[in-house]
């Protein structure tokens, strides 16, 4: 197939394999053949369609049937009508109801785990397919009528609103600038008196795909000043693992064991007083924000999702999964 219909695939977010299974079945009613014949035992086409073709050309056939079918106008055809029944995979929406609420989004880190890349760019702004991270979550938000962002800045942040400034998506964004970097939860001190209601409240490099009204009812049934979303995670240790008592004294042993826990997702559901508890200029992490908030005796909890729900950007293999995950391969 050519290289041309491929990247083109790519940058429109189109499932390579969707699209020469279809691509493949439109073959087989252009010859008039079943499943099966013709090409073989299968019904992705194309590769087995262009050896039949070059066959063909090989024995001298000239212009049969077959050879007209192979003609650039159709090909050309063919390639924009099977584009027009597959949706781009990142933009299949399902029906979601309005929570019209503010969503709060920390940039300003500067993203030294995805080196050289955050170099040249923001971390919010490395691409993911043909949109950045930042604007594949705030489209997430946007599905469910969450369209006021507030937007903490510092690290190379005139790209960042230059970026959005000559977007043709046009988002309502009040930007915060930090002067210092004051962590993953002291730039919410800029915040103060701007927010009267919950919000949402991430970091720039996780998108998440769960079910965002079930969060916020959580939060709001339990009375919770903060909801940390959390992402049940799975990993196999490919060893034995020995549990080692007094005088070397073996307690257990597991071979290979699975080990499930939550990690954090970096988003959270938070209410407008927690603003209020952070210091001007205090340097500090949004989890000791959460940590201090319990020791005052205020309610914290967790709201799980599928590790399947959770799409994380914070290391260059994780961002080659992002982007698979969303375009397909």
């Amino acid at each position: 197939m050519s290289m041309k219909y491929i990247e083109e695939m790519s940058r429109k977010g189109i499932s390579y394999k969707k699209f020469n299974s279809a691509f493949g079945a439109k073959i087989l009613e252009k010859f008039g053949w079943k499943e099966g014949e013709g090409l073989g035992k299968s019904k992705n086409g194309i590769t087995e369609a262009i050896q039949i073709k070059r066959r063909e050309e090989n024995m001298g056939l000239g212009k049969t049937k077959k050879e007209v079918m192979w003609n650039d106008k159709w090909w050309e055809q063919s390639y924009n009508n099977i584009l027009k029944d597959i949706k781009p995979l990142h933009n299949e929406k399902k029906e979601k109801n309005s929570l019209k609420i503010p969503v709060v989004i920390n940039a300003g880190g500067r993203g030294t785990r995805l080196d050289p890349f955050t170099k040249v760019l923001p971390k919010p702004l490395i691409p993911v397919g043909e949109l950045p991270i930042i604007e594949l979550i705030m489209q997430e938000y946007q599905s469910y009528a969450c369209d006021d962002f507030h937007i903490i800045v510092n690290y190379k942040k005139d790209l960042m609103k230059a970026y959005f400034h000559d977007s043709e998506n046009h988002y309502n964004i009040t930007w915060y600038d930090e002067d210092e970097p004051l962590g993953t939860g002291g730039g919410l001190s800029l915040l103060r008196g701007k927010l009267n209601s919950t919000f949402f409240f991430a970091n720039c490099d996780a998108l998440l795909t769960a079910n965002y009204e079930s969060m916020l009812k959580f939060h709001k049934e339990n009375g919770n000043v903060i909801t940390m979303i959390c992402a049940y995670k799975n990993i196999n240790i490919p060893y034995g693992v020995v549990e080692m008592g007094e005088q070397g004294v073996i307690e257990s042993m597991k071979e290979k064991p699975l080990m499930s826990f939550l990690t954090n997702t970096g988003i959270y559901i938070v209410e407008p007083e927690v603003i209020y508890d952070i210091g001007d200029n205090e340097v500090i992490g949004f989890p000791d924000i959460v940590e201090r908030e319990k020791q005052k005796g205020r309610k914290v909890a967790v709201f799980p999702v599928s590790e399947n729900d959770w799409m994380d950007m914070g290391q260059l293999p994780e961002l080659e999964k992002m982007r698979m995950k969303l375009y397909g391969e």
